[in-house]
């Protein structure tokens, strides 16, 4: 899997090589995360970001420097599978204080500009407040059925996004996050695709 794939999780997981692997996880709920080996590898690697408002907690015995199996609320974690000569290790570099870091402001300049047949090109400006941004979300939706949200990942200022529908009205919204949290999203912002 590519290093832009953002995965919300909001139950037990347990972690794969095959569906997180470089991927970014955001735990909207205070889960249980477990790391079977057998299933994630040696070279696995993802970054968790407890956005919920409880402890995230690792199912699984895990190596960790601070000693702790819970990530707290707004705090990130960088997973590591790997094998070495004294055997297979999941290793879990967790925080061992509170976070000083504040969550961004919110995005601006949000523009949509079609980009031919079913494609448009986002960009927007970085916050001027809050926290630095590490990376940013990117969501939409077709207008007429609303409901739920597309979510890509973006890691500047711009995003193309493909395969939407010609001459269909979409949705967007843009949101920075880091390992604090996901700041405010943008106005929805509309737009046409073109033929």
């Amino acid at each position: 899997m590519g290093s832009n794939l953002v995965i919300e999780v909001s139950s037990t997981t347990a972690l794969s090589g095959a569906t997180h692997n470089g991927a970014l996880l955001v735990c909207s709920q205070p889960v249980t995360i477990t790391t079977p080996f057998v299933s994630m590898n040696g070279g696995f690697a993802c970054t968790i970001v407890n956005l919920s408002s409880g402890p995230v907690t690792f199912g699984s015995p895990v190596i960790s420097p601070s000693g702790s199996q819970t990530l707290p609320p707004g705090q990130s974690a960088k997973v590591c599978a790997f094998s070495y000569s004294g055997g297979d290790a999941v290793f879990v570099d967790m925080p061992g204080g509170v976070s000083l870091l504040s969550a961004p402001g919110q995005v601006t300049g949000l523009t949509v500009t079609p980009n031919g047949g079913g494609s448009v090109v986002v960009s927007w400006r970085a916050a001027t407040a809050g926290g630095p941004s590490s990376n940013y979300v990117v969501n939409y939706r077709q207008t007429s059925l609303g409901g739920n949200w597309t979510t890509l990942s973006a890691a500047g200022n711009i995003l193309a996004i493909t395969g939407l529908l010609s001459t269909t009205t979409y949705d967007f919204q843009v949101s920075a996050i880091n390992a604090t949290g996901c700041g405010p999203a943008t106005s929805i912002v509309t737009a046409t695709t073109t033929t």
